[in-house]
């Protein structure tokens, strides 16, 4: 069984992923002002392009951390988007750790993936 198989049973995973998404993300960015997604090319702006700071990628970039419990993804979450200046969004942030838990806990078997498709972890 795979997600391209219409008649699959519903994952209460991927309903609570949808759900948060729907009702968080979708909501909250009504809310705020849409200023992460842009609905329409805005004149005003002389360029979208944003110069990387860093020209190169380090083997810390590819490393994630782990972290022991939802709490603590949920204070790094609120650290990152208020050193980015998005306060706003870090209300997301315990919502989010407690839906990344859950995620992260579901074990899926082996037998559920097909044979041509690479599983990393």
């Amino acid at each position: 069984m795979n997600l391209t198989d219409k008649n699959r049973p519903d994952d209460e995973n991927e309903e609570a992923a949808g759900r948060f998404f729907r009702e968080k993300i979708v909501c909250g960015i009504n809310n705020m002002g849409n200023k992460w997604f842009p609905l329409k090319p805005e004149p005003d702006e002389v360029s979208y392009f944003n110069q990387c700071k860093q020209s190169s990628l380090t083997r810390q970039d590819f490393e994630l951390p782990h972290y022991e419990t939802p709490e603590q993804l949920q204070s790094v979450l609120i650290m990152f988007w208020q050193e980015r200046g998005d306060s706003d969004i870090a209300s997301y942030a315990e919502g989010l750790a407690r839906l990344g838990w859950k995620l992260h806990s579901t074990k899926q078997g082996a037998e559920d993936i097909p044979p041509y498709i690479y599983v990393m972890f």
